[in-house]
């Protein structure tokens, strides 16, 4: 309750019309980060990596509440799809809200 206060004081009332949840399973994204690190692609690690499973479990939930909360705002999409049918889908819904 105190975010939401803290959120209304400095965002004046404004909020994204649209916001993409790109879901995955933990163990899944942490090994996806890995991977790009060894592959020189990102980072070795950074602080969010080094956070426990739980931190991780808690944060994806914590998404998963906004997006249940905010239906009309939030479209969770499904992280361990490909690049091109993940972007093929944002490309749909953005066309859909925004351009029809």
């Amino acid at each position: 309750k105190a975010l939401d206060q803290l959120y209304d004081l400095v965002s004046h009332g404004l909020s994204p019309d649209l916001t993409f949840i790109l879901d995955l399973a933990v163990d899944a994204g942490l090994d996806r980060a890995s991977r790009r690190a060894l592959a020189g692609v990102a980072v070795q690690e950074d602080r969010y990596e080094r956070m426990d499973l739980v931190f991780h479990e808690r944060l994806r939930a914590g998404f998963r509440e906004i997006a249940a909360r905010e239906p009309q705002r939030c479209v969770v999409l499904d992280g361990g799809r490909d690049e091109d049918t993940i972007f093929a889908r944002v490309q749909s819904i953005v066309e859909e809200r925004f351009l029809s």
